[in-house]
């Protein structure tokens, strides 16, 4: 059974000695863990969820935590005490760090991070933090799930966080003004950036371009229409590339109006570009969409894809699930 402590603000000493709870979690005010935690003893506490702290030289009580969500450190003293991070977590399996400043980046623990640590994710809100080479610091074989989230647009070592796809599939999603790469890896193993500052596409190519020697295994690939003309040259960098799915999403006129929809379909002129430029591509897949379940493809936007695929001779398209 767990128990799930909700510790109120007033209990901020923790002077806890009876070991109840699995799971401690819902504390979002600054909180000095104390060496005396929880009764200072190894027991039954699992996971720990907490905001802002400032971590104990020594606490017997978190060497069994398997689950720690921190906010990164706030002030140099709560900056220093994170070098020890992983020697008070030594059984941590997923850890979540938010809210990681570059100014405190240097007393991040140097690595590399437990062997038991699976699930990992980092969140830098600084707009020139590059949290990549904490992934590069702290990689294990036994690292399945890495998610990075920052504003910087350079990453320093991308090509190690994308070098793990061997023949599975690349995926680049953009959204609003922020950009998502994702790999997906043999052993269902994936990583993923995510640059929440990032409106240009082009310089996002250039990124994953520069990585193109890690990536000559990957043999499925999706490229949003509006990125196609950007990433033509990524997907042609790729010699192990054979199928090639390109998601065409309507767009609202309107934001609150779910009724209409249009299709930039000239956007498809650029599927010459990539059937000329990659001969090893097998199959391009249209993946058409629509916001709203509420106005679905219709019979004219079906007419309006063939009259501008009729257009682009030479490129032999397989049909698309809708």
């Amino acid at each position: 059974m767990n128990f799930c402590a909700f510790i109120p603000e007033q209990w901020r000493a923790f002077n806890l000695r009876k070991q109840l709870c699995l799971t401690l979690t819902g504390l979002d005010y600054h909180i000095n863990i104390p060496s005396d935690f929880l009764g200072g003893k190894p027991a039954c506490l699992r996971t720990l969820q907490l905001g802002s702290v400032q971590l104990p030289l020594a606490c017997p009580v978190l060497s069994t935590v398997t689950s720690v969500t921190l906010d990164g450190p706030a002030d140099l003293q709560s900056a220093v005490s994170f070098s020890r991070l992983f020697e008070l977590f030594p059984s941590v399996r997923t850890l979540h760090l938010k809210e990681l400043r570059e100014a405190f980046a240097k007393f991040l623990p140097r690595g590399p991070a437990p062997a038991s640590l699976e699930p990992l994710t980092l969140m830098g809100v600084d707009s020139g933090y590059d949290v990549t080479p904490h992934y590069s610091d702290w990689r294990t074989d036994g690292l399945r799930d890495v998610s990075l989230q920052q504003e910087a647009s350079s990453a320093a070592c991308i090509d190690q966080l994308l070098s793990g796809a061997r023949s599975r599939t690349l995926s680049t999603n953009f959204y609003l003004d922020s950009t998502d790469i994702i790999v997906h890896c043999p052993g269902g193993r994936r990583h993923s950036i995510s640059f929440t500052d990032e409106e240009d596409i082009a310089h996002t190519a250039e990124l994953v371009l520069s990585a193109s020697s890690a990536l000559q295994d990957v043999c499925a690939m999706e490229v949003p229409l509006g990125a196609l003309k950007e990433f033509s040259d990524v997907c042609a960098a790729l010699f192990a590339l054979t199928d090639l799915t390109i998601p065409i999403v309507a767009e609202k006129p309107h934001p609150l109006n779910d009724a209409t929809h249009t299709f930039y379909w000239d956007l498809l002129r650029d599927l010459g570009r990539v059937e000329q430029s990659c001969p090893h591509v097998d199959t391009i897949t249209l993946a058409v969409q629509c916001p709203s379940i509420r106005c679905p493809p219709s019979l004219k936007d079906a007419h309006d894809l063939l009259e501008h695929l009729s257009e682009l001779e030479g490129c032999g398209l397989s049909p698309g699930c809708p």
